[in-house]
């Protein structure tokens, strides 16, 4: 087994062990399953949201690098390319043509 196997089982683990047996488990399955109870019992349904897309961004931050390190598609210098590359114009392009259909 590799390690990013080993490493999403022991994640799997955890996300398992507290999804089930502690109290901040309990706050995402009522905030998700009723946040207006949940809010009138007391549980901050904004603070369980906000905790919960921060451990869900992690995860995919976790899933990207392990995806990328398997793959071997990161070019590591692709920071060090001039401005100019013929790589950064389409996109750039992409995102003004978009930015100005927004503005009208």
């Amino acid at each position: 087994m590799t390690y990013g196997v080993v490493l999403m089982f022991v994640l799997f683990g955890l996300a398992w062990f507290a999804l089930t047996q502690t109290a901040w488990g309990r706050h995402v399955y009522a905030a998700g399953d009723d946040p207006e109870a949940a809010r009138l019992t007391g549980i901050k349904t904004w603070r369980v949201l906000l905790s919960v897309y921060t451990v869900a961004g992690l995860l995919y931050g976790i899933a990207a690098w392990l995806l990328v390190s398997r793959t071997e598609l990161g070019d590591p210098n692709a920071v060090r390319r001039p401005r100019t590359s013929t790589r950064s114009r389409p996109s750039f392009s992409a995102a003004r043509v978009c930015s100005v259909g927004v503005e009208r």
